[in-house]
């Protein structure tokens, strides 16, 4: 007898990312969330060597890498995703364009803005990528940083099953306090 197992349990992580996120918003809605990422210092060190440095002489096609101009250029297509329900109404997956990011203070720290589709009153969301290629999880420390009126929590969800064992993601619920 065969055993099925999905293709996510194939994977294993390949880029380990950590993560804080601010969400920010006002007695309205809660507008947008600004996640700072950590990643480990080999992906960091392969995204730095595609990027750019001003200064330094730009490679051309004869080279063995391309250039990126910036790290959103290289972050592109990554598969992390935002699993968001706001004000009640489940969104389809959210794949994180990286259009607004630039580096953090340090070379590992990269800064990227979601806004929301629609300011809501609720949020629930989760970060993760559900085929395990990339290991998402929130940092130390302050993980969720508010300012009033929105107030938050989190808590653990296991999101799928690996051959690794269960897939758990951080899941966050913001609210604005009455």
């Amino acid at each position: 007898m065969g055993l099925y197992w999905p293709h996510a349990a194939l994977a294993h992580p390949h880029i380990y990312a950590d993560y804080n996120v601010q969400v920010t918003g006002d007695s309205a809605g809660i507008r947008a969330l600004h996640f700072r990422f950590k990643f480990d210092d080999m992906y960091s060190a392969i995204m730095t060597s595609e990027m750019h440095v001003q200064g330094m002489p730009e490679l051309d096609t004869k080279d063995t890498r391309t250039v990126k101009a910036a790290p959103e250029t290289f972050l592109q297509g990554q598969h992390f995703f935002l699993y968001l329900t706001a004000d009640g109404k489940t969104l389809p997956p959210q794949e994180i364009h990286v259009t607004a990011a630039h580096l953090g203070d340090a070379d590992t720290d990269y800064l990227f803005d979601f806004p929301l589709p629609v300011p809501a009153k609720n949020i629930v969301f989760s970060l993760y990528d559900p085929t395990y290629y990339i290991s998402v999880s929130q940092m130390d420390g302050e993980p969720v940083k508010t300012s009033p009126p929105i107030a938050c929590t989190t808590a653990t969800k296991t999101t799928s099953f690996t051959i690794w064992g269960l897939l758990r993601a951080a899941e966050v619920t913001c609210v604005i306090a009455p």
